[in-house]
C-alpha cells in the first residue's frame, strides 16, 4: 500500500496534488485508500501527529493509521452498521445505494459531516 503510494507520489506531476493521487488510488482499491483531502487531513491532524511520533519510520504524519483507527473504533461500536442500516431502508434509492459503499468510504462521508 504505502510503496504503491510513494511510487506515484514520487512521480506526479507539478499541480498533482496529494488528493487527487488519493481518489485515483480509491479508484483502484476503494476498500483499501481514503480519500486525503484537505477536510479529512484537518480532521485527523492530531491523531495522525500522534501515529507518526509513534512510527517516525514512516514519516511524520501518519493519515491512514489515524483513519485505520478511526474505522476499527466505530466499526467494533456498530456505529458504521447503525448508519449503513438507515441508509439501507430509506425510501430514496440514491440513498439506498450509498448503503452498499465500503466501510472506509462510508466512514470518509460521515467525517465530512
Amino acid at each position: 500500500m504505502l510503496q504503491l503510494w510513494r511510487h506515484f507520489y514520487g512521480e506526479r506531476p507539478s499541480g498533482f496534488s496529494v488528493a487527487k493521487l488519493s481518489k485515483v488510488l480509491y479508484l483502484k482499491r476503494p476498500a483499501l485508500y481514503p480519500i486525503l483531502d484537505s477536510q479529512l487531513m484537518r480532521r485527523y491532524r492530531r491523531l495522525a501527529r500522534h501515529q507518526g511520533q509513534a512510527r517516525p519510520e514512516l514519516g511524520r504524519y501518519q493519515y491512514w493509521s489515524a483513519v485505520r483507527e478511526d474505522l476499527m473504533a466505530n466499526t467494533a461500536s456498530g456505529a458504521l452498521a447503525q448508519v449503513r442500516e438507515q441508509l439501507r431502508t430509506s425510501s430514496d434509492p440514491a440513498i439506498q445505494a450509498m448503503s452498499r459503499l465500503t466501510d472506509l468510504r462510508l466512514l470518509d462521508i460521515c467525517t465530512w459531516r
